[in-house]
């Protein structure tokens, strides 16, 4: 998923379809203090914060495709 697709995204619980194409997550989506969306899918052992963007980036990369489930 690019940058310009996730800024467009509300916060919410989202199904995240990953790129293997095998894989899916729940997650929470939400938006920093510059505007950045930040994604923390319920099945990882450790969250992805904004503290480090690099992770970050390579989270959303992998990203499919979305649906939201319900919007915050």
């Amino acid at each position: 998923m690019n940058a310009k697709e996730r800024k467009q995204l509300p916060s919410g619980l989202y199904r995240i379809q990953w790129r293997d194409g095998e894989t899916t997550s729940l997650a929470a989506v939400g938006v920093t203090a510059d505007g950045e969306r930040w994604l923390a899918p319920c099945n990882w052992i450790a969250p992805v914060d904004d503290e480090d963007s690099m992770l970050l980036s390579l989270a959303w990369r992998d990203v499919k495709a979305v649906t939201l489930i319900e919007a915050a």
